[in-house]
């Protein structure tokens, strides 16, 4: 069993799911319980070739970002990929800024 941390926008936007859109919340939950119990070993997740330390998730149309430091899962991102180039840009940019 792994540790899961949930940094600030991926908690913000997990719970706006939650209130507007359970769908993509249940598939978030289940892909984060995937990567709780399963570590390296969970489904549809591959490192990020831009970052060697960041990695994504797929949960449907939702993309997870996350590091792995210090035996845990820190998320950072939780969000609908709709232009893949434009967001994961963005999403990267933003993880490198606040790590």
């Amino acid at each position: 069993m792994h540790k899961i941390s949930l940094r600030r926008l991926a908690h913000e936007n997990l719970l706006l799911w939650k209130q507007y859109s359970y769908q993509y919340y249940e598939q978030v939950m289940r892909a984060l319980q995937d990567l709780e119990n399963n570590g390296f070993k969970a489904s549809s997740m591959k490192r990020l070739t831009s970052s060697s330390a960041i990695f994504r998730k797929r949960a449907g149309r939702v993309r997870i970002l996350f590091t792995f430091a210090d035996e845990v899962f820190h998320i950072w991102i939780i969000d609908l990929e709709k232009d893949p180039k434009k967001d994961y840009a963005r999403w990267i940019r933003y993880v490198v800024q606040h790590a």
